[in-house]
């Protein structure tokens, strides 16, 4: 999914149990129905002004069948909740379904869906939009296609990389960190060793080596020591999210060494890079 977008004010954001806003917003996720599941959601406290909106944009879609149907879950909550629109084009930009609510709408997750005709070339996009105050979260999970057919492979070319889905992508959006597939199979670890965000697991990248004193740690959050380490993640820039660190309180002394390791690559590319966020 894309959270940047340059025609909205602000973006989405992952979290998991409540919001940061009293009296709006949900307390568990939809999926486990429990403080440990994730959702999306947008954040109406300061700076936030009313109208203020932020747009979620789902990967591109190669092909919808006869009956597509997006279906999914939504929260909207607190006395100053504003709009939430779901939209699916076609490939020349024409409106081919939509879905809106306006409003509080329950303290409870409740479903919606966008039903589309055979199209090509789709993307749909979540539009929320501020309310009048600070009690205006609102919250998505658990989207599933039902009825959408977009296992039809198409022909690719050369210098496209070919989805699980049969999408095509241009073959520099696969590995690059950034979900392009539908599937979101260009990312997948299978397909590009060594790619890892750390948000579940540390995607086969070993510590505890020999000749090391220490090892990196997985953490949400500020790191236990003062004055030292991030106050939240790179890839969702909450505290929230998940990165890896080393914890150089006692026992650690000076000298001492943390190595991980990563999967072994089969092959690389004249032009094969790693890019990589540090503090």
């Amino acid at each position: 999914m894309n959270l940047a977008n340059a025609a909205d004010d602000f973006d989405w954001l992952r979290a998991q149990a409540e919001t940061l806003s009293y009296g709006t917003g949900p307390i568990v996720d939809h999926t486990l129905a429990s403080s440990d599941g994730w959702y999306m959601y947008i954040e109406a406290s300061y700076p936030r002004l009313p109208n203020d909106k932020a747009i979620l944009t789902l990967p591109h879609i190669y092909k919808t069948g006869p009956r597509c149907e997006l279906r999914f879950w939504y929260h909207m909550m607190g006395t100053g909740i504003g709009s939430l629109r779901a939209t699916a084009k076609d490939h020349s930009g024409r409106v081919i379904a939509s879905w809106r609510k306006d409003g509080e709408q329950s303290a409870q997750w409740l479903q919606g869906g966008l039903y589309m005709p055979h199209a090509d070339d789709v993307t749909i996009t979540f539009e929320a939009v501020r309310g009048k105050d600070y009690q205006g979260d609102i919250a998505l999970d658990d989207l599933e296609f039902v009825n959408c057919d977009m296992g039809l492979s198409p022909v690719c070319g050369g210098t496209e990389f070919i989805c699980e889905s049969g999408q095509c992508i241009p073959l520099k959006s696969a590995c690059d960190s950034t979900p392009d597939c539908f599937d979101h199979s260009d990312e997948d670890p299978a397909n590009c060793p060594g790619n890892c965000d750390f948000e579940r697991s540390n995607c086969n990248w070993r510590d505890q080596l020999q000749n090391t004193q220490f090892n990196w740690t997985r953490h949400q959050g500020y790191s236990p020591s003062w004055y030292t380490g991030p106050d939240s993640d790179h890839t969702t820039g909450t505290q929230t999210g998940t990165y890896i660190y080393i914890e150089t309180s006692v026992p650690q002394a000076p000298g001492d060494t943390a190595a991980i390791l990563s999967p072994r690559i089969q092959k690389t590319s004249s032009r094969c890079f790693m890019s990589f966020w540090y503090t």
